[in-house]
């Protein structure tokens, strides 16, 4: 695992050799999920590329946590971010507008 550290949009983190993430946008969004009864007053979105790099396939989850200061943040179930990435193969998640539309594998 990366060490902790802070990072930035446009930052990429790699993980043990195995995958890379490349942070690319954050921002507060209204979307909220109809099955999750705790209805935050905010939530931040991250949209984020990931490259596995190994010859085996990588399972995609929630990789990032977010920290304010020194205090985890909760994760909030808004999309799905679980995929499976087979070897050697990429996933970018497309933007148009400033909008997250979907993902294309590479």
């Amino acid at each position: 695992m990366a060490a902790k550290k802070s990072y930035k949009i446009g930052d990429t983190i790699t993980f043990e050799g195995v995958a890379e993430i490349t942070i690319k946008s954050a921002e507060f969004t209204d979307q909220r999920n109809q099955f999750d009864k705790s209805n935050p007053e905010r939530v931040l979105k991250v949209i984020y590329d990931v490259k596995n790099l190994s010859d085996k396939d990588y399972l995609v989850s929630s990789e990032l946590s977010l920290y304010v200061g020194s205090k985890k943040m909760e994760s909030y179930p808004n999309e799905n971010t679980i995929q499976n990435i087979s070897a050697l193969r990429q996933i970018v998640l497309v933007e148009r507008n400033s909008e997250y539309v979907g993902s294309e594998w590479h």
